[in-house]
């Protein structure tokens, strides 16, 4: 697919995920196999370490302080590697995936490992300095009286369920360093602040019930009979632990890459609207020469290389030499932590509400 045959402009809410669906569905067993060759060999051996942990727990006298140590330590081990390898190498693999297929490249698992190079090194820095941001704004949230207390919550989510997600397009497209990446994303989702945060609920809301759903099955089946649970305890707190882990990886599988491909067309999104890349994109189409006829005097001319979308991408405006945050942002999380604290109050209010007119009613 040429430059001029790319479908880029501006999308609504609705268009975006209605792309991302197609964009997976097209790509399904290529996006999921690039999450499970690194998320399934982790799954597993969490499974088999969390079952030797419940029979070494059943059987105390039998059993070493030593082993108990090192269970414990595996555990941990592999939750350390799995969040570095899923959350890094996975998703930079991915994310390259998804950006490959929007702009009109051919895409393959072995083809998306090999054309991240060493970006996923970038990627674990910058979610680390992801975790240490959210530590510095819960700490700004829990302790900073006045401003901290009604505009830490908003900064925090907004930070998680924006910025973050937004990291690793921004690393894997444009080569971006860590600290710049961060930095690259808040200054794209600043400049349609309340279109991205609903963009995002909505897809938070999607993904709930997506999620609900299965463990609500798995438990409706389970408590039916469906799926026996008899034996003795350690065999159900097995068959319980076997269950969950599936369910998760499953969930994951199929979850992970529909959000990461709606979060990376919301990026390029961004990018039409505010920095006009499809125009950017076009125009380098229009400005590739025209391949001369094969002649005596041309046979020794190598032709020009095509500039593709993919290298248009790469370039990125400089960074803009404008505050980190402004009274009006500012305004925009109080409205965003009050929002939040809104929807809790009303969920509790209903829930109470719900418990007291089933007591009364027995």
């Amino acid at each position: 697919m040429t430059a001029s045959q790319l479908s880029l402009r501006p999308l609504g809410v609705g268009e975006i995920l209605d792309r991302a669906v197609r964009l997976y569905r097209r790509h399904f067993f290529t996006f999921i196999g690039i999450i499970a060759l690194v998320q399934v060999p982790l799954v597993l051996a969490q499974m088999a370490l969390n079952i030797l942990s419940l029979q070494t727990l059943n059987r105390p006298g039998e059993t070493s302080p030593e082993l108990l140590l090192a269970t414990s330590i595996g555990t941990m081990m592999l939750s350390v590697l799995g969040y570095i390898f899923v959350q890094s190498l996975g998703t930079a693999a991915l994310t390259r995936a998804i950006a490959d297929s929007y702009l009109g490249q051919p895409v393959s698992l072995g083809g998306a490992y090999r054309k991240i190079g060493p970006v996923w090194r970038t990627v674990i820095v910058a979610m680390i300095l992801v975790m240490l941001l959210s530590l510095g704004l819960t700490a700004w949230w829990l302790l900073v009286p006045c401003v901290g207390w009604l505009t830490g919550l908003g900064m925090l989510l907004f930070l998680m369920m924006v910025i973050s997600p937004m990291v690793a397009p921004v690393i894997v497209v444009e080569r971006q360093r860590a600290g710049a990446s961060l930095r690259r994303a808040w200054d794209l989702a600043r400049r349609r602040f309340w279109p991205v945060v609903g963009f995002v609920l909505v897809l938070t809301l999607l993904v709930a019930v997506f999620m609900v759903i299965p463990s609500l099955l798995a438990q409706s089946l389970v408590s039916f009979g469906l799926i026996p649970m008899g034996g003795s305890f350690l065999q159900q707190q097995m068959l319980s632990t076997l269950l969950g882990s599936l369910i998760g990886l499953a969930l994951g599988l199929i979850i992970v890459p529909f959000q990461l491909t709606a979060m990376t067309l919301l990026y390029f999104d961004l990018r039409i609207r505010t920095e006009g890349f499809d125009l950017a994109v076009l125009a380098a189409s229009l400005e590739q020469p025209l391949t001369p006829p094969a002649s005596e005097e041309t046979l020794a001319v190598a032709p020009a290389a095509e500039v593709s979308p993919a290298d248009v991408a790469l370039q990125s405006p400089p960074a803009p030499r404008t505050s980190l945050i402004t009274g009006q942002e500012l305004a925009y999380f109080l409205l965003l932590t009050i929002g939040l604290a809104a929807v809790y109050i009303v969920l509790i209010v209903g829930l109470s509400a719900l418990m007291a007119v089933s007591m009364g009613g027995v």
